[in-house]
């Protein structure tokens, strides 16, 4: 972490102590509050969405399908927050499992030195009519030489990195939210991501700092604005909600919001996503509950970005990756990725390489032609769950 990263950690550590501590706006409590209160709400949902991006794509990589609005699978989201003696002032523990998916998978069916590693000896895929599985085996064996170094990773059926316990997840917050009669709903805190699972902890994921606010004439609106400190993007966000009673002890409520990314090199908006969910009391602390969520994606090349792969990223590499490439220019940034279900497996493999040859001969230019499809606009799931208070 920067100097100035830590600079700003300090800056919201002590602007909450302040609050807290001095102001009498914000640190007046109630007798009845001194001991707090934990929220615990367990979750189940049929896919991991945030802001309009789908976290187990990788799901269609598995199954060699083309990515739509439902490609992910089940996952288990336990959330448990601690609203603390201090008004106002809360801890949070969110995380995500799934549930299904689990397991890498050998997706490309090469035989190659490394997970997602090129075919050995330059073959195209298993129905290479160059290919011979002796042959080629003992070429590569052979150009490896007699340094032990060399054989770490040899020739293999490897599995990718596809398996949804990657995205296993687990996320603390600390922040501060209280309502005033005159300034509104003010709150600030900070966020911090990280992976759960052993094969992808290390890896860093992302801290966010971030402040709300909800003017007192409409405290159902809220603008919330979250600064990641490690990629330095900026998250602009405005929700509205609102809880309506259907009959005694049954309750609908929505939250809908519309958010805006600032990312390196691109900027756009990100997701408009709707959450609606009907709860029935069990008790007067705890409830069940269904919901029905959708997000739009209008602008897809901030879904692009966030897609991995790179292909966003350098103008060069996707030139390569192009169906077409008129008079040189790029479809950076136009919401494509590439297709699983055109491109996975040796039979996709072996066209595509066969059509890239027809191009590359015709034209006298290296070429490499991949399917591509537009990423969804529309993104859906389910989510069904149990909440509790315990004082």
């Amino acid at each position: 972490m920067s100097m100035l990263e830590r600079k700003i950690i300090k800056v919201l550590f002590f602007s909450i102590c302040f609050l807290l501590v001095i102001n009498p706006a914000f640190s007046q409590q109630k007798e009845e509050e001194d001991k707090g209160s934990i929220d615990i709400n367990l979750s189940v949902v049929s896919n991991y969405v945030w802001r309009g991006h789908d976290f187990y794509r990788n799901y269609a990589l598995q199954k060699q399908k083309s990515y739509g609005p439902h490609t992910g699978t089940w996952a288990f989201e336990p959330t448990i927050t601690w609203h603390t003696p201090a008004d106002g002032f809360y801890v949070s523990l969110f995380s995500s499992i799934a549930l299904k998916g689990r397991n890498d998978v050998d997706i490309d069916k090469r035989l190659q030195k490394e997970p997602g590693g090129n075919f050995i000896q330059g073959r195209t895929s298993l129905l290479d009519p160059n290919f011979n599985f002796i042959n080629d085996l003992k070429a590569e064996f052979a150009s490896l030489g007699n340094d032990v170094s060399n054989y770490q990773q040899a020739p293999n059926f490897y599995k990718e990195s596809v398996g949804l316990k990657r995205n296993d997840e687990l996320d603390i917050t600390i922040g501060y939210e209280k309502e005033t009669k005159n300034v509104g709903v003010i709150g600030f805190g900070i966020y911090h991501y990280a992976y759960a699972n052993t094969v992808a902890r290390g890896t860093p994921y992302g801290t966010e700092v971030y402040i709300t606010y909800a003017p007192p004439f409409l405290t159902s609106l809220k603008l919330g604005i979250y600064e990641d400190l490690e990629i330095h993007t900026t998250y602009y966000q405005l929700s509205y909600g609102g809880e309506y009673e259907l009959t005694k002890g049954l309750k609908s409520s929505y939250t809908i919001s519309a958010g805006y990314y600032v990312m390196d090199k691109v900027q756009g908006a990100s997701d408009v996503t709707l959450n609606y969910t009907v709860s029935k009391s069990i008790t007067d602390k705890s409830s069940i509950y269904i919901g029905l969520n959708a997000a739009y994606c209008p602008d897809l090349k901030i879904q692009e970005y966030y897609w991995g792969s790179g292909d966003a990223i350098t103008k060069e590499v996707y030139k390569t990756h192009l169906p077409i490439d008129l008079n040189g220019k790029s479809t950076i940034y136009d919401g494509k990725v590439a297709d699983p279900s055109k491109t996975i497996g040796p039979v996709n493999e072996y066209i595509n390489a066969q059509i890239s040859d027809l191009i590359t001969n015709q034209t006298g230019i290296p070429y490499t032609y991949t399917p591509r499809q537009s990423l969804p606009k529309y993104l859906w799931w389910l989510s069904f769950g149990y909440q509790t208070t315990i004082e």
